[in-house]
């Protein structure tokens, strides 16, 4: 088999329903097969993804599909990058569905911009079709978190960045943080016609609630580049979660979930879920507390 061009790299975990609808999109990329190579992470999955994946490994012949224990978003796409073989990195996730001229696109920008190192892709969603009780991106401009739904790199430049920093325990701000030390690097060059759809996914109640605990992560951020920080989100992550995040985003939380007046079950359920958000991100002060503690031994 010819050396690949691209290595899509992908990690998943607990999604086997929804990666299927990506392995699809996978197989019907308009660029030639030859020119591009899939590496799949497993990243410890406990539903149905292994036998999912080992049966389509043996159906479609450029697809690589690594199993691993669970370790996080930030190490499964490393170990997907080690184990690529292209020349450039297309990176996106599980839970969404490239369009079918994605590769090629971003075969063509490469080719043609040979002083670009990142790409970064336009993410569409179905705005119709949100709900309190959904997971959705929409990057429709220029993002400075340069989200990993929908980038490409050079592997060589990836490698020379280091990759995704391995603390970052939740899929939140490994990719953050990756993007801004790009770009004290380099250029970004947003692509509209690199394109990528993520669905809105139904999320349970309890998940949704608990995605706040991700904000501990802002503190590791802050740590590692207090001046990008500053620069692309607010002085301190302490502003962050409590006057960003508690204060203005919920308050525009509860405005969208009052809207779904005509559908009182959900409308109920998406107050509650502001009230909860409000009460958790009290609740994880003292975890807050501890990791900013963190940053200040170090500082000292």
């Amino acid at each position: 088999m010819k050396k690949p061009e691209i290595s899509i790299v992908m990690a998943t975990y607990n999604r086997a329903d929804l990666l299927i609808k990506q392995l699809l999109a996978f197989e019907s990329q308009t660029l030639n097969k030859d020119l591009f190579e899939v590496v799949i992470v497993n990243d410890g999955s406990t539903d149905r993804t292994k036998n999912l994946l080992d049966l389509w490994s043996r159906k479609f012949i450029n697809l690589n599909v690594i199993h691993k224990q669970n370790g996080g978003p930030a190490k499964a796409r490393n170990t997907g990058v080690y184990h690529s073989l292209g020349k450039i990195i297309a990176f996106t996730d599980d839970d969404c569905i490239v369009d079918g001229d994605w590769l090629e696109n971003i075969h063509r920008v490469f080719n043609q911009r040979k002083d670009i190192q990142v790409i970064e892709g336009l993410t569409y969603t179905e705005k119709e079709n949100r709900t309190p009780l959904t997971h959705q991106i929409e990057n429709l401009t220029w993002n400075p978190v340069i989200p990993t739904c929908n980038a490409a790199y050079r592997k060589e430049f990836f490698a020379r960045m280091g990759g995704f920093d391995t603390d970052f325990p939740y899929a939140h701000n490994e990719d953050t943080d990756l993007a801004w030390r790009v770009l004290e690097e380099t250029e970004v060059l947003f692509c509209e016609e690199v394109k990528v759809y993520h669905p809105p996914i139904p999320v349970r109640f309890f998940s949704q609630l608990k995605r706040m605990r991700m904000l501990k992560s802002e503190f590791l951020l802050f740590k590692k580049n207090k001046e990008a920080y500053q620069k692309w989100r607010t002085e301190h992550p302490w502003v962050t979660i409590y006057s960003e995040v508690f204060f203005k985003h919920q308050l525009l939380n509860l405005k969208f979930h009052l809207g779904f007046f005509r559908k009182p079950k959900l409308m109920l359920q998406g107050i509650l879920l502001s009230l909860g958000w409000w009460c958790y991100l009290l609740l994880l002060f003292p975890e807050y507390l501890h990791e900013s503690r963190k940053i200040s031994e170090v500082t000292q």
